[in-house]
């Protein structure tokens, strides 16, 4: 079953990335994000790219026109661009210094991730089902009949103590926890779920983490109370922020020492 971004887009349920809203922050702020259109952005751009040329390398054609690298500043650029932009009909654009980049990470990323790759031949896999009677949605990166469920992730780092931070702050436990609930609504096996990190600069070194079954199980209960949260504020159409009162606030232990804790994830 494939299916494009927009019919994707069209689909009803909740997505991975309200939840994360919502595990975070607060109701109001969902409310902000469902609200705000879409921002395509270069690193949302590059992201897209290499996610064709790593796990659909046969619809790169189809879905990428490369170019030069223009000077949008002049005239001439412009109009090179716009000219560009209509040959390309309704495929992306992308210059030629970032398609090499894009070709070299799909090197690095066959040359130590392709066995599995190859095992998880469904792409780009559209999940849907009812969780506690709430429509939920997602696109696995690759997976199998087995349960095998693969997701890619660029990162800064991809060492070990680095990537545990990454995937922490931004809710990969979380968003797989979801993606595999959802795999078991559509009767799909549990299997192992590893992440694809591939560093975002040379060498665009990789490595392969497998997410712990007991944290997955640990946090399906917070996403149902997350999709029951969700629920209510739909029906009430009441979204609230952060409570009025006056609360006591205690800063982290290491700011009371004066430690620095600023490190890049």
């Amino acid at each position: 079953m494939t299916m494009t971004e927009r019919e994707y887009s069209e689909l009803p349920g909740v997505r991975s990335s309200w939840l994360k809203v919502l595990h975070t922050k607060t109701p109001a702020h969902l409310r902000e994000e469902i609200a705000r259109p879409e921002r395509d952005t270069e690193a949302f751009r590059i992201g897209r790219a290499i996610h064709t040329a790593v796990l659909r390398p046969d619809a790169w054609d189809d879905e990428w026109l490369v170019i030069p690298r223009l000077d949008r500043r002049t005239k001439a650029g412009k109009e090179e661009a716009a000219r560009l932009a209509t040959e390309a009909g309704d495929r992306y654009l992308i210059d030629e210094a970032d398609a090499a980049m894009v070709t070299r990470i799909r090197t690095e990323v066959f040359a130590v991730a392709g066995d599995i790759l190859r095992q998880a031949p469904l792409r780009e896999w559209p999940v849907v089902g009812v969780i506690d009677g709430v429509a939920g949605k997602a696109r696995v990166d690759a997976c199998a009949p087995t349960g095998l469920m693969l997701d890619l992730k660029s990162t800064l780092s991809a060492a070990p103590h680095a990537f545990a931070r990454a995937a922490g702050s931004y809710g990969y436990l979380l968003q797989m926890a979801y993606y595999r609930m959802l795999m078991r609504e559509m009767g799909m096996d549990d299997g192992p779920t590893i992440l694809i990190a591939v560093e975002k600069s040379p060498p665009y070194a990789v490595g392969l983490y497998s997410l712990a079954p007991e944290q997955m199980a640990e946090m399906e209960p917070r996403i149902r109370e997350l999709l029951r949260l969700y629920q209510r504020c739909c029906d009430d159409n009441y979204w609230p922020a952060y409570q009025p009162e006056i609360t006591t606030l205690r800063v982290p232990d290491w700011a009371v020492r004066g430690e620095d804790t600023t490190d890049e994830v």
